[in-house]
């Protein structure tokens, strides 16, 4: 006999092969969609792992969007002195400022180590009437003060280890690919980081 719908669980319940084959398949697909998430998210820090960003853009114009690419000067110094909870904490306290500090339509991820991705979606701020270049640089010069500010919010200890962020931002440009704005970014940080190192 079938178990009621409105019945209250009892160990002769719980034994019948209906309730227990739909609540195993009920656990299954709970660990399922569990590790689903996972496998597309970072698990230190909650973001998009580079399997998530994919995803998320799948179905999304690119040309909708700029990239920020960015890692964290001398990150291995906090890590080798202070140990790597504190590394970790430092990158979760970063991968939690980005989040609150963008939209729920901007798209941030690690990408593993100390390296961050955000993809700016400037359609909706109204931003696509005026030139890639006007874009570049209104979203460069916030991403500066956050970055100021989370720099100037870490201890001491770590500024004397010239901890910092640097970073590069493109638009998109003609048959690109997430893979290709990365690598433009990445090229344009790396060049910046050059830069600093030589004054």
């Amino acid at each position: 006999m079938e178990p009621e719908s409105n019945q209250p669980l009892s160990y002769d319940i719980l034994q019948h092969n209906s309730y227990r084959a739909g609540y195993i398949a009920g656990v299954l697909l709970t660990k399922y969609i569990l590790e689903l998430e996972r496998s597309n998210h970072d698990e230190l820090t909650g973001l998009l792992n580079r399997r998530g960003l994919s995803d998320e853009l799948k179905d999304k114009d690119l040309s909708n969007y700029s990239l920020i690419y960015c890692d964290v000067n001398n990150f291995k110094k906090i890590n080798d002195l202070f140990g790597h909870n504190k590394g970790d904490y430092f990158l979760q306290q970063l991968g939690d400022k980005l989040k609150k500090s963008y939209r729920p339509e901007d798209l941030i991820a690690r990408l593993g180590g100390d390296e961050f991705v955000l993809l700016i979606n400037h359609k909706q701020r109204s931003l696509e009437t005026i030139s890639q270049e006007e874009k570049t640089n209104i979203i460069k010069k916030r991403f500066s003060h956050l970055v100021t500010s989370i720099i100037n919010s870490q201890p001491q200890k770590y500024h004397e280890q010239n901890l910092g962020i640097a970073f590069g931002v493109v638009g998109f440009q003609e048959n690109d690919n997430l893979s290709s704005m990365i690598n433009r970014a990445d090229q344009l940080m790396y060049r910046t980081k050059s830069k600093s190192k030589d004054l």
